[in-house]
């Protein structure tokens, strides 16, 4: 049968709802690189709604301000990031991921068993103690490189986040 946009769909409904949400984590097999999902436990989303309900009241939140609380008023605190290295498509994200990916594959045999030979499990430990750990017997040198041009861009995402924040401050002046 082709099914057309006037087709008779099968409906499935859904139960009422659980208040609890399970839980999931992503597990690699270390033999195989397949990703699976394993569920780890459950949340309370109900007992999660309940805490914050007092605060969301709008008699409590009147009562905060009159008693001279006025920090109810208060909005979210601004944060300016720099997307300048962000991808601005999915293709550019996947372009990133492919070239990790060949990156990875130059490594020696005995590099790429340190990570299961999983491109995955390698760019997730980029930057972490393990990572230096596990490179370094291997060439201390291509480590510490790696370290300092970590430290290199956080070090230049700091300078511009100040830049910005000073020009942003100036032309703040210069308005009032």
């Amino acid at each position: 049968m082709v099914r057309t946009k006037f087709s008779e769909r099968k409906r499935e409904f859904t139960p009422a709802g659980s208040p609890y949400e399970n839980l999931y984590q992503e597990e690699i097999n270390k033999k195989t690189g397949n990703k699976h999902l394993v569920k780890v436990g459950k949340k309370d989303v109900y007992a999660e709604i309940q805490v914050d309900l007092e605060q969301s009241k709008i008699e409590n939140i009147i009562q905060r301000l009159a008693m001279g609380d006025l920090s109810v008023m208060k909005k979210a605190q601004l944060t300016y990031v720099d997307e300048g290295e962000f991808p601005h498509s999915l293709m550019e994200a996947q372009n990133i991921v492919v070239k990790a990916k060949a990156e990875f594959d130059k490594f020696p045999k005995e590099v790429r068993d340190l990570f299961h030979n999983s491109p995955e499990e390698y760019v997730s430990q980029i930057g972490t103690e393990e990572f230096f750990k596990k490179l370094a017997p291997y060439n201390e040198d291509v480590a510490k490189h790696a370290k300092e041009e970590s430290d290199k861009a956080f070090n230049a995402q700091v300078e511009e986040q100040v830049r910005f924040n000073k020009a942003v401050n100036a032309a703040m002046e210069d308005n009032t």
